[in-house]
Parts: structure tokens; sequence; C-alpha cells
């Protein structure tokens, strides 16, 4: 298991971008004067037990931690392709700040959250995805039950 990142969670951290390329990253860290440091690489869809290990980095040191179900929904879910699971980890949290209590209205509520997440996500990223991407967003698109219709003509290429 890695270690816990340590220090001041305001100054250290990652973000998971998706189909942006190396230079507008870059460019747009410039223009804006955000400093941001940027790299980038391809990383290949997280497994459950990373899922696991990430939630316990994500959350080291605080109150809120995520049960195995939470983590079984994320990984279900995002299949575990990156962006997305820091999207849900965020959305988890927040919805944990709020109310201490995993029920089933908890898990719509994340179901609703992700799903208008996963549609302005894919809307946004528009033609610059990458044949990688579009495969793992069908395997996505293929776990959301409500209004799957909507997004077939964009993915179909």
């Amino acid at each position: 298991m890695a270690e816990p990142i340590k220090g001041d969670p305001k100054i250290f951290g990652f973000v998971f971008a998706a189909n942006y390329y190396f230079g507008e990253i870059v460019d747009n860290n410039i223009a804006s004067g955000s400093g941001l440091v940027t790299g980038i690489l391809e990383l290949p869809c997280f497994e459950l037990e990373y899922i696991k290990e990430l939630a316990n980095n994500y959350l080291h040191n605080n109150i809120i931690s995520f049960s195995e179900e939470e983590i079984k929904f994320c990984y279900e879910k995002t299949k575990g392709y990156p962006y997305f699971v820091q999207k849900m980890f965020y959305n988890m949290y927040e919805q944990r700040k709020k109310s201490t209590l995993v029920n089933d209205k908890y898990f719509q509520n994340l179901e609703i959250i992700f799903k208008n997440d996963f549609e302005s996500s894919i809307k946004n990223w528009g033609n610059t995805m990458s044949s990688f991407t579009i495969d793992k967003i069908k395997l996505i698109m293929n776990s959301l039950t409500p209004d799957k219709q909507n997004l077939s003509g964009f993915l179909a290429r």
C-alpha cells in the first residue's frame, strides 16, 4: 500500500483531467498565471483495490471515511476511469459532509449527481476524445440507466 500523502491538501493535490492536449494545459496555466505544474500521462482504469487505496489516501486523517459499499458503488459507476473516480470521490465526500447516513437516498442522490457530471463532461470534451476514452465512456454509459439515448448520437463516431 502506498504511503498517505502528507502535508496541507491545499498545497498538494492531484487533478485527473481528461482529453486535453499537453500544450493546451500548459498554455492555459501560463495564460491564467495559475502557477500550476502540469504533466501528462495516460492512466489505465483503476482496479477496485486501487480505488480503495486511493480512498484511504484521499481521506487520510479525516473524520469521514468511505465504506466498502461506497467504494464498490464508485467502481461500478465509473468503471475505474480516473477522472470520474475523482469526481465521484468529491461528490461522495460532499454528500457525507451534509449527512453521515449512507442509505438508499444517499446513493440515489449520487446517481443523479454522477449522471449530470458525466453528461456535462463528455459534452464539454467535444471531438477531442481519444479512442481509449470513447471506449471507456461507452462502457460507463452502459451502466447508466436513465436517458442513455441522449448521448448515443454524440458518441457514435
